[in-house]
């Protein structure tokens, strides 16, 4: 593994095959934003870094950058440029959300998943999973609630693109 310090963010290159992704079914698949990643990939290669956190056993899980990670994996490419977040799993899932307000790059669903998430698989309140993501309470509450009045086979078949998000 290769460190180097730009702008007192430290980064690391990380073998594909040591970058878990059991975080990505918090996100949905979309072909043509994996075919463009692919081709600004194989035009331009990696222009900013994913983030990952850290795993057992000398490996990462990815939290922001999957199609980057499968770009990656297309087209031969054998090492990412990361960040590592140094958190414990429930800021990870919070990450996915944090990481992509900015660039409006998540769905209101996988906010969804990733709140409920927090609430089913973590058991945090809805009072504690606001103050992880900084939102207010009613916000994580209709969130919540949207996953909950899905069922799983509209949601498994929006997550493989079937079904629009919108």
């Amino acid at each position: 593994m290769e460190h180097s310090v730009e702008s007192r963010q430290v980064f690391v290159h990380v073998p594909l095959d040591r970058i878990g992704e059991s975080y990505s079914r918090f996100r949905l698949i979309q072909p043509r934003a994996e075919a463009s990643m692919a081709g600004s990939m194989r035009k331009y290669g990696q222009i900013s870094p994913v983030v990952v956190g850290p795993a057992e056993h000398n490996r990462y899980e990815m939290i922001d950058g999957f199609k980057r990670l499968r770009a990656c994996r297309q087209l031969g490419i054998e090492t990412l440029k990361a960040t590592v977040l140094n958190v414990g799993s429930r800021a990870l899932k919070a990450a996915i959300i944090c990481l992509n307000w900015k660039g409006h790059s998540i769905a209101d669903l996988e906010e969804a998943m990733v709140l409920h998430s927090l609430c089913r698989d973590d058991g945090l309140t809805q009072v504690e999973i606001a103050a992880l993501v900084g939102r207010h309470k009613s916000w994580v509450c209709r969130r919540i609630s949207m996953m909950q009045r899905l069922s799983d086979q509209v949601v498994e078949h929006i997550k493989l693109g079937l079904i629009s998000a919108t």
